[in-house]
């Protein structure tokens, strides 16, 4: 149920019911949670998120024994909560008791977007598949449990206050980590030990690799043996210097052979040097190409935008471009929601940073 126009409370009757879900999700329900909300042993979903409940969670949800999915996020809730959860396999409580990092079928943790402090505790469910903590306001470093959860897909860390040196390598047991953000935190990434060939074969095949603002200084060379990546951020780092060869297919197809590409992100580096010819036209699904606040130099290759969705094209701040072939331009027509540039030939672009 996603509808605002819903209202109401929920009644403190005792409750019988055969009842298995009940998702009031996104709605203007209020008040507090009654507790005879524990009579409704059938009960295997309850989404309650983006409401105004207000009060203490109560105890009595550790009654369904049922629940399988429990979702709090976005109320006023006060208190703890017990330690009374153990059968849970989905949760998202907008808040992190330390009981929860110990429930044993815990798949999926979700506390995005809430004003969470404290420090990440030990994980030890081995069944998790994501950990998602976006916009928050917790500290310190990651947990070294997280290293070892070998059945994780998806860590979503960006936009907290976690700090240290993470090295990627730390990641080489995660096989099955397809997405990785440690955006805008302030840890300092290491990617140089795994530069080589047979160290980083070792890391897992990302589908979504997120690195802006953790203080990288050197282009990844790992990332020529990433086969699957369909986005890429190093936005707002310390690179410097030119891409690499490799980059450009000088020595080998590399990264260009990577056809997953969706969006590429390096900008508000130092990175210098030409924009290699094959980058614009290698990846049919390639969206977003921002290579804005660097130093490039020399011609746009005439192939951009060639057989692809590109929309967003940046390329602004300090570039010196000698635009030869403008005809690519009118490959970039209107293919995603803010028009970028016209499609009428021999018109200015309306919007080209």
């Amino acid at each position: 149920m996603l509808n605002n126009d819903v209202y109401g409370h929920l009644p403190k009757s005792n409750w019988t019911s055969p009842l298995e879900s009940l998702t009031l999700s996104s709605t203007s329900f209020s008040g507090e949670l009654p507790d005879s909300i524990g009579n409704l042993r059938s009960l295997l979903v309850l989404e309650l998120s983006g409401c105004h409940f207000t009060g203490s969670i109560p105890a009595s949800i550790g009654s369904l024994q049922q629940l399988m999915k429990l979702d709090l996020l976005n109320n006023n809730w006060t208190g703890k909560i017990s330690d009374v959860f153990e059968k849970l396999k989905d949760i998202n409580l907008g808040i992190i008791p330390s009981c929860v990092y110990g429930l044993p079928s815990l798949v999926w943790f979700s506390l995005s977007f809430n004003q969470l402090t404290g420090e990440l505790g030990e994980f030890r469910s081995k069944s998790l598949l994501e950990i998602v903590l976006e916009s928050n306001k917790i500290y310190g470093p990651i947990h070294p449990s997280v290293f070892e959860l070998t059945n994780l897909t998806n860590l979503h860390l960006p936009s907290n206050n976690l700090s240290g040196v993470v090295n990627l390598n730390m990641f080489s047991k995660l096989k099955n980590l397809w997405g990785l953000d440690l955006s805008n935190n302030h840890f300092s990434v290491i990617t140089s030990s795994i530069n080589n060939s047979s160290n980083s074969s070792m890391l897992p095949q990302f589908y979504r690799l997120a690195l802006s603002s953790c203080n990288i200084s050197e282009f990844p060379e790992f990332l020529k043996t990433q086969n699957q990546l369909g986005y890429l951020s190093l936005s707002n780092n310390q690179i410097q210097g030119e891409l690499p060869k490799w980059v450009s297919g000088e020595i080998s197809p590399s990264l260009c052979n990577i056809t997953t590409f969706q969006i590429i992100d390096l900008s508000n580096n130092s990175l210098s040097g030409m924009i290699p010819q094959c980058l614009g036209n290698f990846s049919s699904e390639l969206s977003v190409l921002n290579f804005g606040m660097n130093n490039f130099k020399g011609s746009i290759p005439g192939t951009f935008a060639e057989g692809n969705k590109l929309w967003n094209l940046n390329l602004n701040g300090y570039i010196v471009f000698s635009i030869r072939k403008p005809k690519w331009l009118v490959g970039v027509v209107e293919k995603g929601p803010e028009k970028w540039i016209t499609r009428q030939k021999g018109r200015r672009g309306r919007r080209c940073n």
